[in-house]
């Protein structure tokens, strides 16, 4: 090949590396974006329902715990906790401010403390084991009028998040509304 040939195909392709590295950096930089804005909602909305931020959840002294955030565009954001302690007491901590979960979380209005059976934590457990939880991973899909559904499991040294937006069906709505069940709370609206 000619030295001209060679050195049209190196900066055609040296061209093409550039453009494609532009494209990368570019998407990078708005998936980073659209984290930084999420992590900034749901530390606000956790903060209004007095709830530990994820990293905090996460790490937290207690062996097996659940964690349900609901935040509807309009309607008042909700979180469904369950701590299963050693003594075999498992509490429910539901809580739900007057605010909207797409705007201003608001202050507490509803907070329960329910203390769960045996037979109600072995159904928990089961609800999460044939949805199969521990194998579902993140939605990309993101929206603005709906719901956030961000289901967190922390059992056996292991921990699980996932974080969909309006769900139709997944391992995420329905251990949401068994955990919403749970607690007792009866939603207007579910989307």
């Amino acid at each position: 090949m000619p030295k001209k040939h060679t050195l049209i195909l190196v900066v055609v392709l040296g061209l093409f590396l550039i453009v494609i590295g532009v494209h990368i950096v570019r998407k990078k930089g708005n998936q980073s974006m659209k984290d930084e804005i999420k992590s900034r909602w749901y530390a606000e909305q956790l903060k209004a329902l007095e709830e530990p931020d994820f990293e905090t959840f996460k790490n937290s002294a207690e062996e097996e715990a659940y964690r349900f955030i609901w935040l509807r565009t309009f309607d008042n954001p909700v979180a469904v906790r369950v701590v299963v302690k050693k003594s075999n007491k498992s509490v429910l901590y539901l809580k739900v401010t007057n605010g909207a979960g797409g705007y201003e979380p608001g202050e507490i209005i509803e907070e329960e403390e329910i203390e769960l059976s045996e037979n109600q934590i072995d159904d928990l457990r089961r609800t999460v084991k044939s949805n199969k939880f521990w194998e579902e991973k993140e939605s990309d899909v993101f929206g603005l009028d709906g719901a956030q559904w961000i289901v967190e499991v922390k059992c056996e040294g292991d921990y699980h998040y996932v974080d969909e937006w309006s769900p139709k069906h997944s391992s995420v709505r329905n251990i949401g509304l068994y955990l919403l069940e749970l607690g007792g709370y009866k939603p207007e609206k579910i989307y």
